[in-house]
């Protein structure tokens, strides 16, 4: 039998922060938040923020070894949703 990810795949849209370096700035020039869609397995969640990671490993030993993590605060998503995973046979 195949070990199966335990978490779940997701896409999150969220608005992220965004800033300017110049010293002064007109208010025309101030920039709104960046629309983000971020997709990713969904490791932790708590009250406050989601953290997701583009990379698991590979064997049940190691299912608390992640990659490439990104936490969200919950104020700043937009939506999100559970993907399904699907595999393929090697050729």
């Amino acid at each position: 039998m195949a070990w199966k990810i335990p978490y779940p795949l997701v896409e999150i849209v969220w608005d992220d922060a965004t800033s300017n370096s110049d010293s002064w700035v007109h208010l025309d020039d101030i920039s709104v938040p960046a629309r983000v869609n971020t997709t990713g397995f969904l490791v932790k969640e708590t009250p406050v923020a989601v953290t997701i990671a583009g990379s698991v490993a590979a064997d049940e030993d190691s299912i608390a070894t992640v990659g490439n993590t990104m936490t969200i605060p919950l104020g700043m998503i937009h939506s999100r949703r559970v993907l399904k995973l699907s595999r393929s046979k090697s050729k």
